[in-house]
């Protein structure tokens, strides 16, 4: 029950975020095609996931949505070309958790880094979640789309934190001006 109407309001949610966007005439939204920028290169586990969610919109939208990858500088150059679009709803970006992320963890300890981190992970689950409920029954929902992949998300956050730890200490020795 709880998954049948998961499935049938992620589409309306998608189509209010997409009415919600600023610019003229909202009422035949879209008019023509949007692109939606990801600031990663091809192949990867964003692209994938981001044309997947174009696939999606397309249905919401009735229009063809574009995936356009711009890779380079750790997404800056995405972000940059999303930033100088025009504002009129027709051009989207799919960059969530790594602003998040990256906001959170500037100017923070190591501590703050990993919470930074794990704060990242809370809107790619739950995007994940949305848009696999309209395939997976509600009751199998954590046992396929959070529990297979968590622990490899924690392994890596911790990984992340143990070389951000020790490698300024190693760089430092190396240039004899450690211990």
């Amino acid at each position: 029950m709880i998954g049948n109407a998961i499935r049938k309001l992620a589409p309306l949610g998608l189509a209010l975020c997409a009415a919600a966007m600023p610019g003229a005439a909202q009422a035949q939204y879209p008019e023509r095609n949007v692109t939606l920028i990801v600031p990663y290169a091809a192949g990867g586990g964003t692209d994938i996931s981001a044309r997947l969610l174009a696939r999606d919109l397309e249905v919401v939208l009735g229009k063809p949505v574009t995936v356009e990858n711009r890779a380079g500088g750790g997404g800056w150059v995405g972000w940059g070309g999303l930033a100088a679009g025009k504002p009129d709803g027709y051009l989207l970006g799919y960059l969530i958790a790594s602003w998040m992320v990256g906001t959170l963890a500037a100017g923070r300890g190591t501590f703050g880094r990993v919470g930074a981190m794990l704060a990242g992970m809370v809107p790619i689950y739950a995007i994940g979640m949305a848009w696999l409920a309209a395939y997976v029954p509600a009751g199998q929902l954590l046992a396929v789309g959070v529990l297979p992949f968590l622990l490899g998300d924690l392994v890596k956050i911790g990984v992340v934190a143990a070389v951000g730890m020790v490698l300024p200490a190693s760089f430092a020795r190396l240039r004899g001006k450690g211990e």
